[in-house]
């Protein structure tokens, strides 16, 4: 595969616009997964933020690459998150789709010294539609999903027929959202292709794989993908590449200085993404991607 980043080369995602709400609080506990639209209303002092694990690597990406030619394929709904997320999004990932049917993605935190818990729920990115004309219009040269968003028929759907679109391009995945259920063969279940480059942390891999050991599974999940990097907090990252298995340091954070770790992990993909693809995918070398990581990770610091 020869892959430069230039202004002509096309880079797609597909993934979930959440509205993401913050809420501080000693006392409060998250309802159901089906009242959490009504609690986050019933909140107004929670802090919102356009994010959304997809679009938070986009937005890393083309913050560092510059990159002119991104494109989220999303859809939020027709209401004021969905508005809201339009008006605070980095403008330069396009224009997302909005539907009538369903309200806009969120996902709620409850914060006391650090996040307690989160929960998320869908709702408008189930509407996404990507047409045929529209696929042989933008076919990418580089195309970015995660497990999560792909657990709908639905997208799963039009993932497939984006990938069958790639040809010689990338196909990157975020292992966003595989459960403790799951194992590779089904996490790829919605494409025959072998993701070129696969970015989890140290449990989305174990999940994905059939070890209990972190090094493992970093030897042995994905074997037909050429990067493999697993973030795992304070111990840093491993980085499998062409079958080479390195370790890179996490940048510390005295913990009196931790804000919020929400978010890191998709920073730290985003990042190295943008600073890897500035070179052809077959020339990148070992310094290259410790270079690239080590950067990622003073970036999600």
């Amino acid at each position: 595969k020869i892959i430069r980043m230039n202004e002509y080369q096309k880079i797609i995602a597909v993934g979930s616009a959440y509205v993401d709400g913050k809420i501080r609080s000693s006392e409060l506990h998250l309802p159901k997964r089906s009242q959490l639209h009504s609690f986050l209303d019933a909140h107004p002092e929670a802090d919102l933020y356009a994010g959304g694990s997809i679009p938070n690597i986009l937005t890393s990406f083309v913050r560092i690459s510059g990159h002119p030619n991104v494109k989220l394929l999303s859809c939020v709904g027709n209401d004021s998150r969905g508005r809201f997320y339009l008006e605070n999004m980095d403008r330069r990932l396009g224009e997302l789709q909005i539907t009538e049917r369903r309200p806009t993605d969120i996902w709620v935190g409850i914060y006391d010294h650090g996040l307690v818990a989160g929960m998320d729920r869908y709702g408008a990115v189930t509407d996404l539609s990507i047409s045929k004309d529209e696929l042989d219009h933008s076919s990418p040269e580089v195309f970015i999903t995660d497990i999560d968003v792909c657990r709908f028929p639905i997208i799963r759907d039009h993932v497939k027929k984006v990938i069958e679109n790639i040809e010689a391009g990338l196909f990157i995945l975020s292992l966003v959202g595989m459960s403790a259920q799951g194992n590779t063969h089904k996490a790829l279940y919605f494409s025959d292709r072998n993701p070129d480059i696969v970015f989890g942390n140290a449990q989305e891999l174990l999940s994905a794989s059939d070890e209990s050991n972190i090094n493992k599974a970093i030897s042995t999940a994905f074997p037909k993908t050429r990067l493999l990097v697993v973030t795992q907090a304070e111990k840093g990252a491993l980085v499998r590449f062409d079958r080479q298995v390195f370790s890179v340091p996490a940048a510390v954070v005295p913990a009196n200085r931790i804000i919020d770790e929400t978010g890191a992990g998709d920073s730290y993909m985003g990042i190295m993404l943008g600073l890897l693809l500035h070179k052809n995918y077959t020339e990148w070398t070992e310094d290259d991607i410790l270079n690239s990581a080590r950067v990622a990770s003073y970036s999600a610091a």
